[in-house]
């Protein structure tokens, strides 16, 4: 491969690619997803991203070289370009806004994060202090450690594990740390799913039953039926497949309290968060094990829907009738269910809508399509709250 087939980062000019000269040393690490760096006439330098490769250019072109990859870990796969180009054609929006909408340019700018680690490579030899062996025997039980962390664990210093690394005794590392919205639930235990009952187990059974239909399937249940249990015992049975949910919620608020939830059944190695309110240094982090296929289950807002979740196996929409799914401003406008069900259909997934007070349209459809499963009481038949009616002038 010769030349990079770029999407250039400016608004106005739609899908088209332009080609550029790949520079030897590039060769062997350029691939389709990373963003990089290439002059672009009079706007000088400008981000772009690679899309495809070529071994021909007519004579009478002559391409420019590629300045510099921003980073080495791609940004996105083809089929993950082709959602965003539906976007782009469905809501007659310029492909480069719902790029930008999708991945901010600011995640790949300098949000890195890297911290030197030590581990031990022998504990015997010449010459070794009674310190130096302490110091030793205390990074042999920890294991490996961050640098920092292990010098005030052992009260020692920067120039002692010099030496000890110029002796041969440790060893130093650079590694990308990846930082997690989600540290918080860092120490809450694991807890076992709730057993299903009554409804829930009637519901649950039907939605497997769907789980290969083209259409969405609703779940109208009642305030406090248990719709929460019946998702989760389905994301297991997903999860424990192979394949990763995304789950959705209308605001960050609520996004927020499901994670939580989540954490705590499954664990924060394998749940994420995406939306709005988390920093760019923690997107950047989320974006990165997203690619790799490092996190199972995603929580978020509905900007969520243009994650990079790989190897999607159903998706969640709660609370479907609210209207926060739907973006008005700024541009790209978008509603996060039409989305979703395009996304669904890119993956041959289930979507799954929830709500105790389903849009009509969402009712309709799945009543026709044999979709519709309803659970009208509340779980362990629990009472509803009283209402009191209260003068406000008294």
């Amino acid at each position: 491969m010769k030349y990079a087939l770029v999407l250039v980062n400016i608004k106005g000019l739609g899908v088209k690619t332009f080609s550029y000269l790949i520079p030897d040393e590039m060769r062997e690490i350029i691939q389709i997803g990373q963003a990089v760096l290439v002059p672009f006439g009079r706007q000088g330098l400008i981000n772009a991203f690679v899309v495809g490769f070529s071994d021909y250019l007519p004579e009478e072109f002559k391409a420019k070289k590629i300045n510099k990859i921003l980073d080495e870990t791609p940004l996105f796969s083809l089929k993950y370009l082709k959602l965003l180009e539906w976007v782009a054609n469905y809501y007659c929006t310029d492909f480069v806004t719902v790029l930008n909408a999708a991945l901010p340019m600011k995640l790949i700018e300098k949000n890195a994060k890297v911290e030197q680690s030590v581990s031990l490579l022998k504990e015997d030899g010449e010459g070794l202090t009674k310190r130096q062996k302490e110091i030793l025997a205390l990074l042999k039980e920890r294991g490996k450690s961050s640098l920092i962390e292990f010098e005030e664990i052992a009260k020692t210093t920067r120039a002692t594990m010099k030496k000890l690394a110029e002796a041969g005794f440790v060893k130093f590392e650079t590694e990308y740390i990846y930082r997690n919205p989600l540290s918080i639930f860092k120490d809450v235990e694991v807890e076992p799913l709730f057993e299903l009952a009554g409804e829930q187990i009637t519901a649950y059974e039907g939605i497997k039953s769907k789980m290969r239909s083209p259409n969405p399937i609703l779940l109208h249940g009642v305030t406090a039926s248990g719709k929460t249990e019946v998702y989760f015992k389905l994301i297991k049975d997903v999860i424990d497949s192979g394949k990763n949910v995304l789950f959705l919620a209308p605001e960050i608020a609520l996004a927020s309290q499901l994670t939580k939830r989540l954490a705590r059944k499954f664990g924060i190695r394998d749940v994420a968060i995406w939306h709005s309110s988390i920093s760019d240094g923690e997107k950047y982090d989320v974006w990165q094990r997203l690619f790799k296929n490092e996190i199972k289950i995603l929580a978020g807002a509905r900007s969520a829907v243009f994650a990079p979740l790989q190897n999607i196996g159903l998706i969640i929409i709660d609370e479907e009738h609210e209207s926060a799914y739907k973006q008005t401003n700024p541009a790209p406008r978008y509603d996060a269910r039409v989305v979703a069900r395009r996304l669904a259909q890119f993956h041959q997934a289930p979507l799954l809508l929830g709500s105790a007070t389903p849009d009509i349209s969402t009712y309709y459809y799945a009543t026709n399509n044999n979709n519709l499963f309803e659970m009208r009481k509340r779980f362990n038949n629990s009472p509803l709250a009283k209402p009191q009616v209260i003068n406000m002038q008294e």
